[in-house]
């Protein structure tokens, strides 16, 4: 901390420095913390463990993150298009989501909403594009570049980094079409090598935080008497031949 001393020379209007001195804030002062103050810091630290611990689910197997298609990626993908089609009467034809964006697993057994968040740690928001076809054959050349990414309600064939075929919704992409895509913020804002995204015709953006989708979606599916699972389908394919 830095005390600046002034003496005011009101004839000239002006102030003048007389004197300054550093003084380091540390642990010393810790003694002198404000009671009250701390009792409300430590009932909000009483209340933010207490939803952290709060159990949402129960995972029926281990599932982790990885190219070109897992388990993790699979069920993040289909829930966050299962929400959008629920927010938009049912306008949705696929999700994306990057790899990068998913940071940690989810283990077989209960789930909390702090495993949630260790999931999706970023602010990150659900964001619904609708993108002219050609656009989308953009991003998916792109995933196709990077041996995978995080998709729903697509099937994807990968030869040499390249697109080998590509279905949407059960029919090949049509380049003159409209498609309506689920994903976050972040990529929608052309980061991650999704600078098509950028091209959409119209942008809806939800407010919602796509780890909230999650844990709403965990719970719904936990009200349902249902667990938390997902197969590999082969929605991302590698040709090695």
């Amino acid at each position: 901390m830095i005390i600046l001393l002034f003496f005011p020379v009101l004839a000239q209007a002006q102030v003048e420095l007389i004197s300054a001195e550093r003084m380091p804030v540390d642990a010393r002062y810790d003694s002198t913390a404000n009671k009250e103050m701390q009792t409300v810091m430590d009932s909000y630290s009483a209340k933010m463990e207490k939803e952290i611990s709060r159990h949402i689910g129960t995972c029926v197997q281990n599932m982790t993150s990885h190219a070109p298609e897992s388990l993790l990626s699979n069920f993040l993908a289909d829930q966050l298009l299962e929400k959008a089609r629920e927010l938009t009467a049912g306008s949705g034809d696929f999700s994306v989501l990057n790899f990068g964006g998913i940071r940690a697993p989810i283990n077989k057994g209960d789930i909390t909403v702090g495993d949630i968040y260790r999931v999706m740690p970023f602010e990150n928001e659900l964001v619904i594009l609708k993108l002219k076809g050609s656009d989308v054959s953009s991003i998916f050349e792109h995933i196709a570049m990077e041996e995978g990414e995080a998709i729903s309600n697509a099937t994807l064939k990968i030869k040499d980094k390249q697109i080998e075929s590509l279905i949407i919704g059960g029919a090949p992409l049509d380049e003159e079409k409209f498609y309506f895509v689920a994903t976050m913020d972040y990529l929608a804002d052309g980061n991650s090598g999704m600078e098509a995204f950028l091209n959409a015709v119209e942008r809806i953006d939800t407010h919602l935080r796509v780890r909230d989708v999650y844990i709403e979606q965990i719970e719904k599916l936990t009200s349902q008497g249902k667990v938390v699972d997902a197969s590999l389908d082969g929605r991302i394919k590698i040709i090695n031949q």
